[in-house]
């Protein structure tokens, strides 16, 4: 007999999914601002927004809600609902209940979907990095290396967990829902790095460049001089263009 009851490792599971489900939500916010918003909140026209990115992030999003509001209805129905012989514990044990192929068909169609887009989105992004330079493509490379490395430790704990028959399986598979978050994270990183490309924040110190140089007492000292002032363009007492 497993040492992990079937009923601890449920509430276990639906805390774990809790916890993953916040942190998704975090991010997806971002991932939709990353869709729908060029920067800061000017909003993309119709025909730049990525509709297929979109309707896939809106969908893993109502898919993870809906499984942890049934791991939820299902935890309150087995401990305050069921009043059948075995208690809470034969409730979680009827696999063909209702609520337990529902979760499972949701947990199905989630990864499908996310994972589907984002092995395409990977797919394509090293496709077209790799005719824009090796630095680029560096670059997609190691978000696809973090991610697929996320994912897979989770994965490799899961399976371990279900050729033991621990029940301990019901909260790592839980935790497999990391590939919500895999969905988000590489859509706003691409995004944030279009907006460092596009110039939208550019350091004070490319503006800066060395225009005089000049012994003082026999020591060397380099001027510098804001490139703006060159350019006829009016700038603070900091340096900064007004």
């Amino acid at each position: 007999m497993d040492d992990f009851p079937i009923t601890e490792a449920q509430i276990v599971a639906l805390f774990l999914e809790s916890v993953f489900w916040g942190f998704y939500l975090v991010t997806f916010v971002p991932c939709l601002h990353s869709i729908l918003f060029k920067s800061s909140w000017e909003l993309k026209q119709l025909s730049e927004i990525n509709w297929s990115m979109l309707l896939v992030a809106l969908g893993v999003c109502v898919f993870a809600t809906l499984d942890i509001a049934i791991g939820l209805m299902h935890n309150i129905q087995a401990f305050a609902l069921y009043a059948g012989a075995g208690g809470a514990m034969e409730e979680f044990s009827n696999i063909s209940d209702w609520v337990n192929v529902v979760k499972t068909v949701d947990v199905v169609l989630q990864t499908l979907l996310g994972d589907g887009i984002l092995n395409s989105w990977f797919i394509y992004h090293s496709a077209s990095s790799a005719n824009k330079g090796p630095t680029r493509l560096r670059r997609v490379m190691r978000i696809i290396l973090e991610s697929g490395l996320m994912y897979t430790v989770v994965a490799l704990v899961t399976f371990i967990t279900l050729i033991t028959g621990s029940n301990s399986v019901y909260g790592t598979s839980d935790m497999s829902k990391l590939s919500e978050l895999l969905f988000n994270l590489p859509i706003i990183r691409t995004h944030q790095r279009a907006e460092e490309m596009s110039g939208t924040t550019i350091p004070l110190h490319v503006f800066r460049q060395p225009m005089v140089s000049d012994s003082m007492d026999g020591a060397r000292v380099t001027v510098v001089k804001n490139q703006f002032e060159d350019e006829g363009v009016e700038t603070d007492e900091g340096g900064k263009r007004s």
